[in-house]
């Protein structure tokens, strides 16, 4: 009686563990094709970098001194689209670093990330403002 016992709950666990595969390989073949939303600025990267570009001032001392550099801005786009949490990921001179900012906090709203069910999360975004001099 007992090696039927063993034997049965060997059955079941076998069983479960079928059904549990198949049901994952199910989800699998659901998910192919299908990938999370990252957020969008309006009209898109090359937009982002006009935005920054445009709104980016070059004082008098840092021409003559041809300071160039990449400054990484990080921020979260909250799912209603705003941006919050904005820092200075990486810098190269406070006053551009400073700059970086207070432009990103003049950002209109973004188009939020979506996760796989479509639903809008909250997301981080990482930029680079590369800061050059143009003749």
């Amino acid at each position: 009686m007992k090696k039927f016992g063993i034997l049965w709950l060997l059955i079941l666990i076998v069983s479960i563990d079928s059904s549990a595969q198949k049901k994952l390989e199910k989800n699998k073949s659901e998910l192919i094709g299908i990938k999370p939303i990252t957020p969008e600025f309006p009209g898109g990267d090359e937009a982002l970098l006009s935005f920054f570009s445009k709104r980016i001032k070059h004082p008098k001392d840092t021409i003559e001194s041809q300071i160039e550099g990449t400054i990484i801005i990080e921020f979260i786009v909250k799912r209603n689209g705003e941006v919050s949490n904005i820092k200075i990921g990486r810098g190269f001179n406070p006053y551009y670093n400073k700059q970086a900012i207070n432009i990103a906090k003049k950002m209109p709203k973004w188009k939020p990330a979506r996760d796989l069910n479509g639903e809008k999360v909250d997301c981080p975004v990482t930029v680079p403002i590369h800061i050059h001099l143009e003749e």
